[in-house]
C-alpha cells in the first residue's frame, strides 16, 4: 500500500501595511528539535509565501501515519529586511519593544485563528548568570528572590536568599540543563523593598547562539485548527517634517506644509500640520519642524500630495509638491515619531 503526505496545517501572515495584506519579508525554519520531532512522526514541512504548511504521511489520505497529538513544533522567524520592517510595522506591545528582543507567536489558545505576537525580553542557554533588572542600595541586607517558571508545564525554579554585589546588583547562577527548553517567567522579588520585576526568557540552547527575529510555536492538539494566521499591524506616528535652510536664503515666517489632497485613498486621510516652537540648529543650518497632528499610517503606497507652499498675499505658492514620506532605510529612533529632512 502506498502512502502520501496531506496538508493538516497552514501558517500564514498578514500586515495591513502591504497593499495585498500578506507579508513578504518574512521566512520560517523549524529548529533542530522539530526536525527532529517531524522526521520521527513522518511529517512534511513546506514553505509559502509569507508562511508554511505542514503535511502528514498517511495511507487512507485521511488519518496520520502516526498520531501527532500532544506535540509541540517550533520554528524560527526570519527577517529579509528588518530595518525597514521596523520602521512600517507596530511592534511595540504595551511600550517595551527594544530590537534586541524577540517576537513570540503561539497558537495558545488554540481555537483562535488569529495570532498576535508576546515579547521575549531574552534568550539565553539552560545554564548561565542572570543579572537582575533590580538594585539595591542596601546591599548589605537585602536579599532577593528568584522565581522561574516554565510557561507551558508550570514547572517552578526558586532561588531564595540570594546576596546582593557590592554595587547594589544581583547576579544569579541558573542551571536549567535537567529542564524542558522553552518560554519561562524570571520573576524577581526583593525581600525587604518588595520591588518586583518579571521578564520572559526563552531557554533554548540551539537559539541562543542563532541569529533570529521571531519564533513561532504551534502545539498539536485534537483542538489544533487546520488555519493560523500571524498578525502584524503597520505603524502609525506623528511626521515631522524639518525644513533646513541649506542655502541660508529661506525665511520661515511665509512657510507652511499642507496636505493638499482631493481625495482621500485609504488607508490616508487629508491632515494637518503645525509649526513647532522656534526654529533650531542641524549641524550649522537653521531649521524648524513642521509636525501632523495626527498619527499617520505607513503604507506600501506612499502619501501623496502634501506640499511645501509660501504664502504670498493670501495665496499659497507651491515650492514643492508630494513631499517624501518618512524613509525606511534607516532605523527610526521613535516607534511614535517619524522624521522627515526637507533642505530648502
Amino acid at each position: 500500500m502506498s502512502s502520501a503526505y496531506k496538508v493538516f496545517l497552514r501558517v500564514a501572515t498578514s500586515h495591513d501595511y502591504y497593499v495585498n495584506g500578506t507579508s513578504v519579508d518574512l521566512s520560517f525554519v523549524p529548529t533542530e528539535q522539530t526536525l527532529r520531532l517531524m522526521k520521527n512522526y513522518r511529517l512534511k514541512f513546506n514553505s509559502a509565501t509569507g508562511g508554511f504548511v505542514l503535511a502528514f504521511q498517511s495511507f487512507d489520505n485521511t488519518n496520520p501515519l502516526i498520531p501527532y497529538e500532544g506535540i509541540k513544533l517550533d520554528f524560527i522567524m526570519q527577517l529579509d529586511n528588518i530595518i525597514e520592517f521596523f520602521n512600517f510595522t507596530n511592534l511595540d506591545t504595551n511600550g517595551n519593544f527594544t530590537a534586541k528582543k524577540k517576537l513570540y507567536f503561539t497558537n495558545n489558545p488554540q481555537a483562535t485563528k488569529e495570532i498576535t505576537h508576546t515579547l521575549l525580553d531574552q534568550v539565553r542557554p539552560k545554564v548561565f548568570t542572570f543579572t537582575s533588572p533590580l538594585t539595591t542600595n542596601d546591599p548589605e541586607n537585602e536579599l532577593l528572590t528568584l522565581e522561574i517558571t516554565h510557561e507551558e508545564t508550570g514547572a517552578q525554579t526558586i532561588l531564595s536568599d540570594v546576596a546582593a554585589r557590592p554595587d547594589g546588583s544581583y547576579e544569579v547562577p541558573v542551571d536549567l540543563s535537567k529542564q524542558n527548553a522553552g518560554q519561562y517567567s524570571f520573576k524577581s522579588t526583593t525581600q525587604l523593598a518588595n520591588d518586583m520585576n518579571t521578564l520572559q526568557v526563552l531557554i533554548d540552547d540551539q537559539l541562543y547562539r542563532t541569529p533570529f527575529f521571531g519564533m513561532v510555536s504551534i502545539n498539536l492538539s485534537a483542538s489544533t485548527l487546520d488555519e493560523y494566521e500571524l498578525v502584524f499591524q503597520r505603524k502609525e506616528s506623528v511626521w515631522n517634517y524639518i525644513l533646513v535652510n541649506r542655502s541660508n536664503r529661506t525665511d520661515f515666517n511665509d512657510l507652511l506644509v499642507k496636505d493638499n489632497s482631493l481625495a482621500n485613498s485609504a488607508p490616508y486621510q487629508s491632515y494637518l500640520f503645525q509649526k513647532l516652537g522656534p526654529s533650531f540648529t542641524v549641524g550649522d543650518k537653521d531649521a524648524v519642524k513642521f509636525q501632523s497632528t495626527t498619527d499617520i499610517p505607513a503604507y506600501e503606497l506612499p502619501k501623496r500630495d502634501i506640499e511645501l507652499v509660501k504664502e504670498v498675499n493670501g495665496n499659497d505658492l507651491v515650492l514643492m509638491k508630494n513631499l517624501a514620506n518618512p524613509p525606511l532605510d534607516r532605523m527610526s529612533s521613535s516607534q511614535s515619531e517619524s522624521d522627515i529632512y526637507v533642505f530648502v
